[in-house]
């Protein structure tokens, strides 16, 4: 494994849940896990899954355990597919909640859902004249259905 400039590491509630999630809704291929740790490869990108447990010491644990405050809000994780319909339904079926149903947008196809953790991944594909068109999009409000963890909540301040 070659070591990347950029690092992204994930806290989650739910290693085998968001590792699983990766793999299955995203293509991912898992290459590490062991307790408190996974570790998932999206094409050249290695992304860090870190248990809240592993690092009771640090300044986040209070804050994501005991306060409850909600991780993911502000992170989009963008995320090739070849297929983007499939990619969506298939992270339908692992519980995520779409915020946005697949739709063409010029130079890609691409769809958004929230997944485990409250993480937002946007599904995308280079456009194609193969593909059959699909209408505008449905937005939809997700908040009311928002996945939740043991102390997720939304804070509005």
């Amino acid at each position: 494994m070659s070591l990347s400039q950029v690092g992204i590491v994930l806290w989650t509630t739910d290693i085998s849940g968001l590792a699983s999630f990766f793999v299955n809704a995203a293509g991912a291929q898992l290459t590490a896990q062991h307790p408190g740790f996974a570790r998932v490869q999206v094409g050249d990108t290695s992304i860090g899954l870190q248990a809240d447990e592993a690092a009771p010491g640090h300044p986040w644990f209070d804050a994501l355990v005991s306060e409850g405050i909600t991780r993911g809000v502000g992170i989009e994780l963008r995320l090739p597919s070849p297929d983007v319909v499939a990619s969506h339904a298939m992270a339908e079926a692992a519980g995520a909640v779409t915020v946005m149903d697949p739709f063409d947008a010029g130079e890609t196809r691409e769809c958004q859902v929230m997944g485990p953790d409250g993480y937002l991944f946007t599904f995308w594909q280079p456009a194609s004249d193969d593909l059959p068109p699909i209408a505008p999009p449905q937005r939809r409000s997700s908040f009311g259905r928002m996945p939740t963890s043991r102390n997720t909540v939304v804070r509005r301040w």
